[in-house]
């Protein structure tokens, strides 16, 4: 069993980064976050982004 299960929402986000080019552990240690919180944060974005792309 998983001890943080990830949500599709972070899934998506974290594949994107990855084809990015980008770490979620670095950007975490770059601006003194910890991941989850980066990912949360995307997470909040990548929702944003979707609500806009439908109206």
């Amino acid at each position: 069993m998983m001890e943080n299960p990830l949500y599709l929402g972070e899934l998506v986000v974290e594949d994107i980064i990855v084809e990015l080019g980008l770490s979620v552990t670095k950007t975490a240690e770059r601006f003194e976050m910890v991941r989850v919180s980066v990912l949360q944060t995307l997470s909040s974005l990548y929702k944003k982004i979707m609500i806009w792309c439908k109206l």
